[in-house]
């Protein structure tokens, strides 16, 4: 069942969680997490938003981001990695908090 769209604020802290469906197994091996840094760096940077920590397991992954001005370009870049890592469910932690 899809998640309702989220609301995203510019210039917001957002923590990201990436998971498979049914917690699969996705990263089986060192060369699986280095492509998908590479994938998720290339897909964060066309959306212009910035990563401040990330952690990779096996059937997941966290991140902790802020969106930037172009919001509009988040989804997108999610979406890009999720098809291209086999990603199949996205949830957004939408509760904005302060890095400080």
């Amino acid at each position: 069942m899809p998640f309702k769209p989220r609301i995203l604020y510019p210039n917001q802290f957002y923590h990201l969680i990436i998971q498979s469906n049914n917690h699969t197994l996705v990263f089986k091996d060192d060369q699986d997490f280095n492509k998908f840094l590479l994938l998720a760096k290339e897909s964060f940077s066309i959306s212009h938003t910035n990563v401040f920590h990330y952690a990779l397991m096996n059937t997941h992954a966290h991140f902790v981001i802020q969106i930037s001005d172009t919001v509009n370009l988040f989804p997108d870049a999610i979406k890009t990695i999720g098809q291209a890592t086999k990603f199949l469910d996205t949830k957004i932690l939408y509760n904005n908090f302060t890095i400080s």
